[in-house]
Parts: structure tokens; C-alpha cells; sequence
């Protein structure tokens, strides 16, 4: 098991006014064996109000030969008010891939 937290704050001035911007950052995997692990990653940034996730199941079935199936998922801060808090599905994909070598 492996967890891990990271936040970024970023301060400017423009001409326009100031500008700050919060990212925070989860990361997760899980190890059953070497061969199969789940990852996880999840992110939010307060300039664009986005929350996003990323979860990862790798195989190995053999050395150089791994399946991966990955779930992402996007949500976006209502802006009705500064204290909701509602969330939004924006977008989601799921994909399979295959990765397989050839040796002599």
C-alpha cells in the first residue's frame, strides 16, 4: 500500500489583478502481487474548479506482457455561489489496453 498527498500554490500579479492558484493531489496504488496493482489519482486545482480522477488496474500476465484498464473521470465546480460545493460529472472514459511483446 502507498499513499501519498501533494499540494502547489501558485501566486502572480498581472496586469489584470492577482492570480492564485491551489492544486492538491492523492495518489494511491495497491499492490496485491508484483502482477497486479491498482493505482489511483486524484486531483483538484481551484483557477479552473475541477476535480478529476484517474484509477489505473494493471496485470502482468507475464514479463512484458501487461493488460491495463483505466477509469477517468472529470467533475467541475458549480459556480452558483462561493459556498457550493456541488460537483458536476464533465466527462468519463474507460479504456483497455494490451500491450504484448514478441521475443525469439
Amino acid at each position: 500500500m502507498q499513499l501519498g498527498v501533494t499540494t502547489e500554490n501558485n501566486f502572480g500579479r498581472l496586469k489584470q489583478g492577482a492570480l492564485v492558484q491551489r492544486l492538491w493531489q492523492l495518489q494511491s496504488a495497491y499492490s496485491w502481487s508484483p502482477n497486479l496493482v491498482l493505482s489511483s489519482f486524484i486531483q483538484y486545482d481551484t483557477e479552473s474548479q475541477n476535480l478529476g480522477g484517474n484509477n489505473r488496474l494493471r496485470w502482468t500476465i507475464r514479463p512484458g506482457n501487461d493488460l491495463f484498464i483505466v477509469w477517468n473521470r472529470g467533475w467541475r465546480r458549480l459556480l452558483t455561489s462561493r459556498d457550493d460545493l456541488a460537483l458536476l460529472p464533465e466527462s468519463e472514459a474507460v479504456a483497455v489496453k494490451l500491450r504484448w511483446t514478441f521475443r525469439r
